[in-house]
């Protein structure tokens, strides 16, 4: 958030020491931000709410949409916490030049058997993908309190003669603390392994697909671009372990054209990325793949992949309209890109190191309703079950933006987590990862693609061997 503001000009000011305001006091290192600047409307575009218009023309007409997005206040995207203060105040401050990254500390016990780590930021991702990628044993504790004031989980790291040189270096880039622990702690965890990730993409480019892979090379995480053709050639459990699914991957989209390129005009090393994902050709193979173990996870329109594939969810919001359901009008339900606020159960894995209520990104988003009997209990006999995750539990959510006719919204469920033979199917109906600036719910996309490999374990065994000093 620091270094988004200070690109655009916006000075920022931290602490050396600690201050109060009003009642309140605050530590060192607390960012201020005083609207007394230049660019003091980009400052409250940052952290206010945008409050859009109802732009409703005559009785039956659709809304008239905005031009981008009806509400974007970055802070809220962030998951950032700030306090507004309406009062002028000074204090022990000094102005911030280069948004560098506190370091961290390797902290703890002497003889620590591992390391305790935060769940809820988003840089300890990068952590573990950089501990399994030099072969460490990393485990989610599913008591979320162990080493965690907030509830909001930790993760642990079992210690090996290479184990402290990864953490140093973490410690330092990345701004992570890790404590270190005499014993492993006890009760059940799930031992992450590495995985193979296939991202979606097209020929030419995909927009969302292009974000979401900047997101993953951010955060460190080894993956391949995957296109129509390779789809649609089956037997995918042998190459991906998780394939993700962005927005625009909608075979309803594609599937009665190709790209309109000619094949003879397209260079032979780009060949096979050309064509379109179909309902026919490519939804017998998603299927395999999840019956198989592999983890499919569908983002905004994309979702309709899961609903195909025998999810038990139904979309939603429709009006009853006596004998049949249908589709709401524009002019009753219209939520063009705007923020709003979720409740999330972030004692399921899809949901670790969450906080429990988030600001989403929402863009006329799908939503979905549960089939009966689907609300998180035990997998059915079937074996296919879909638990909620995220949802809205007011009827008034909007945050900030525009959101003509919110109130159908609750207890309407946004993300879900479908069990499917041996594999799983994340349903995120918000663009959790929404150009790359939705901090606060990166992490539902990073548990999702781990969660499905992982290995549950009763307990963290001991390390087999004394880590070098």
């Amino acid at each position: 958030m620091v270094d988004a503001l200070l690109k655009n000009g916006i000075e920022v000011l931290r602490a050396t020491a600690p201050f109060a305001v009003g009642p309140r006091t605050y530590p060192p290192g607390s960012f201020v931000v005083k609207t007394a600047q230049a660019f003091r409307p980009h400052v409250l575009d940052m952290f206010e709410p945008q409050d859009h218009a109802e732009d409703i023309g005559p009785p039956g007409a659709p809304p008239t949409a905005p031009y981008d997005s009806a509400g974007w206040t970055l802070a809220f995207q962030m998951g950032v916490q700030f306090d507004r203060v309406l009062d002028g105040l000074d204090g022990p401050f000094e102005r911030v030049t280069s948004a560098i990254v506190p370091g961290g500390k390797v902290t703890g016990s002497s003889d620590a058997a591992g390391y305790l780590f935060s769940h809820h930021q988003n840089n300890s991702f990068v952590a573990v993908n950089r501990l399994l990628a030099a072969g460490e044993d990393v485990y989610w504790l599913r008591d979320r309190s162990v080493g965690s004031a907030d509830a909001t989980g930790s993760m642990y790291v079992t210690v090996r003669p290479s184990t402290l040189p990864v953490l140093r270096q973490a410690a330092a880039d990345l701004g992570l603390s890790f404590t270190g622990i005499s014993s492993a702690p006890p009760g059940t965890a799930d031992k992450l392994r590495p995985v193979r990730v296939g991202l979606w993409d097209r020929y030419g480019g995909s927009v969302d697909s292009g974000w979401t892979r900047w997101v993953l090379e951010r955060f460190e995480f080894p993956f391949e671009r995957v296109f129509a053709p390779a789809l649609d050639a089956g037997n995918l459990t042998s190459r991906y372990d998780v394939i993700i699914l962005p927005n625009d991957a909608v075979p309803s989209r594609l599937s009665r054209r190709e790209d309109g390129t000619d094949l003879e005009n397209v260079p032979p090393e780009y060949q096979s990325t050309r064509g379109s994902m179909t309902w026919t050709r490519t939804l017998p193979a998603l299927k395999a793949f999840v019956e198989g173990g592999g983890t499919l996870i569908l983002i905004g329109d994309a979702t309709q992949v899961g609903q195909r594939l025998g999810a038990p969810v139904t979309n939603a919001p429709v009006a009853g309209d006596g004998s049949a359901d249908r589709l709401l009008r524009k002019d009753e339900y219209y939520i063009p890109g705007s923020i709003l606020q979720v409740s999330i159960d972030n004692t399921l894995p899809l949901a670790y190191g969450q906080e429990t209520r988030a600001d989403v990104f929402f863009d006329n988003s799908p939503v979905f309703q549960l089939d009966h009997g689907s609300t998180g209990a035990a997998g059915r006999a079937s074996r296919v079950d879909a638990r909620r995750v995220a949802w809205f539990a007011t009827p008034s959510p909007l945050r900030s933006g525009w959101a003509l006719g919110q109130e159908r919204l609750e207890r309407m469920v946004a993300i879900a987590d479908v069990t499917m033979g041996k594999g799983h199917i994340a349903m995120f109906g918000p663009p959790v990862a929404f150009r790359a600036q939705s901090h606060g719910t990166f992490k539902f996309l990073f548990n999702s693609i781990f969660y499905g490999q992982a290995v549950p374990v009763a307990r963290i065994p001991s390390p087999d061997r004394a880590p070098a000093r």
